[in-house]
């Protein structure tokens, strides 16, 4: 017995709208440097609310973003846009924690210098993001021996707001013993999830069918469930 393991999905195109949070680590040497973010005053006076107006490109916040770009984590680069939730922890409606301009805070702290204060900030953002919607469901049939199953699905038309699909993650359910496996995209073996650290490819982005046989074991129920890696 097979079944896809999906409900009706959105059409092939259509994105899911959600809030993206990341944490921000900052550091400084002293605290007359500022963070290096500013805020619109507009969303402050009317909400309370702190969206980063402008970061200043050499400053402890300038230097993050130009690390998470070195490292490979775009998503973690503050913007200009993005929303101040927490500051420390809590929540960020504090002028003497986090005020519209923090050079002028930093300028007004002149006296307050001492070893360990203010020198390390956690700010916590958010952001709108946009990721591609569930593909489309997954069809499943057993080879005309009983010796494997077929899996096939169809490419999306568009995966706004990514340019492409780099893979495709093949996870298979066995229903009598809730056993989750993982179908390899090299060798079509049906793995455990539990691996340990082994790596798992994911299948060539240009597959549309694949046949499954090894890790099934005949005559149980199986679930399908198909994500692509953007």
């Amino acid at each position: 017995m097979i079944s896809d393991g999906r409900n009706a999905r959105a059409p092939p195109g259509a994105v899911t709208n959600f809030m993206r949070a990341f944490r921000v680590v900052l550091t400084r040497p002293s605290v007359l440097v500022p963070w290096g973010y500013e805020w619109h005053e507009e969303p402050f006076d009317d909400t309370g609310a702190r969206v980063v107006r402008d970061i200043h490109p050499k400053s402890p916040l300038g230097r993050w973003n130009v690390w998470q770009q070195v490292i490979g984590r775009p998503d973690l680069v503050v913007q200009p846009g993005d929303r101040l939730i927490k500051t420390d922890g809590r929540w960020a409606y504090y002028e003497q924690e986090v005020c519209l301009c923090d050079s002028e805070q930093a300028a007004n702290l002149a006296e307050a210098e001492k070893p360990g204060l203010e020198r390390r900030l956690v700010l916590e953002f958010m952001r709108p993001t946009a990721r591609p919607a569930a593909p489309m469901r997954p069809r499943l049939e057993v080879w005309d021996t009983q010796s494997a199953l077929v899996i096939s699905w169809d490419h999306p038309g568009a995966f706004e707001p990514y340019k492409q699909v780099w893979g495709w993650a093949i996870a298979v359910v066995d229903m009598d013993h809730e056993i989750w496996l993982i179908v390899d995209g090299v060798t079509y073996v049906a793995r455990s999830l539990a691996l340990e650290g082994a790596d798992v490819a994911v299948a060539k982005p240009d597959l549309c069918t694949i046949y499954v046989s090894e890790g099934l074991a005949y005559g149980r129920p199986y679930v399908l469930s198909s994500d692509g890696l953007t």
